[in-house]
């Protein structure tokens, strides 16, 4: 006679360590590692590899006009040129 309900499963085995690979359109690759018995909210740390010749944001800055360019406050904010020259940011 065969046997009524659901069928007995097997325990489903928790991935615990694993990594997650990114890449982004502008050429970098970021690199996720997760480890579960460490932390089970998010990743244990990532790693960003940028392509050679990669600008940062001062090299980026730089290169534009000053109305275009964005200025960084003392207490860490970015503003544009508009409110920079209007704290006295910029002259």
């Amino acid at each position: 006679m065969a046997q009524r309900g659901r069928p007995k499963s097997e325990p489903i085995e928790e991935i615990i360590k694993y990594t997650q690979v990114v890449k982004h359109s502008d050429g970098a690759v970021t690199t996720w590692y997760w480890d579960k018995s460490i932390s089970t909210e998010g990743p244990v740390k990532t790693e960003t590899k940028w392509p050679k010749g990669a600008l940062d944001f001062e090299q980026v800055q730089e290169a534009l006009p000053k109305t275009k360019r964005k200025y960084a406050l003392d207490d860490g904010r970015i503003v544009g040129y508009a409110r920079a020259r209007a704290l006295g940011v910029i002259k």
